[in-house]
């Protein structure tokens, strides 16, 4: 109930921020939650939480998931970066595409073998980015890179499906 709660009043709060309506947004990243997943703060002192669009880092109970958000870490921790926010996710989250000195992290992501490309993000996603998603997916599973060197890989929405006991229903 709590999560539900949480979820209305954040929900409430992005849809009426004047700040995350807008087409971008310089942040400055406070946290990393995991390998998809972090926490700004906006020029005026307001805290969100952001999914990256276009990609799934493992959970962090799972095989590669502190790897995956060490990784993210590395490379936007106690940084600045541009956001176009997209809309809001399952978890009640901002989606959002985030650069940081001119690249996409979520392609970074995946060109790290950090992380899946999702498909259901497709709509908020470029064609031209959705395409070098994949291409760079391919690219570091080809390569055996970070999450693909060890061939065992259970994909995180499929993770979260086992996890929760809901793969047989």
């Amino acid at each position: 109930m709590y999560k539900m709660i949480g979820s209305i009043v954040l929900f409430t709060v992005l849809i009426f921020s004047p700040v995350l309506q807008a087409k971008t947004l310089t942040a400055h990243i406070i946290a990393v939650i995991d390998g998809d997943t972090v926490k700004i703060r906006d020029a005026e002192g307001i805290k969100y939480l952001v999914s990256l669009s276009g990609v799934d880092a493992p959970e962090m109970m799972q095989a590669h998931g502190k790897v995956a958000k060490e990784y993210l870490c590395q490379l936007i921790c106690d940084q600045d970066v541009v956001l176009s926010y997209n809309k809001l996710n399952t978890e009640g989250h901002a989606l959002s595409s985030m650069h940081f000195n001119g690249n996409d992290v979520s392609l970074k992501m995946l060109e790290g073998g950090m992380a899946w490309q999702t498909i259901h993000d497709q709509e908020i996603t470029s064609r031209h980015a959705f395409s070098d998603y994949a291409r760079a997916e391919n690219t570091a599973r080809i390569q055996n890179i970070g999450l693909w060197q060890d061939g065992i890989n259970i994909s995180p929405w499929r993770w979260r499906q086992i996890s929760q006991g809901s793969i047989w229903k």
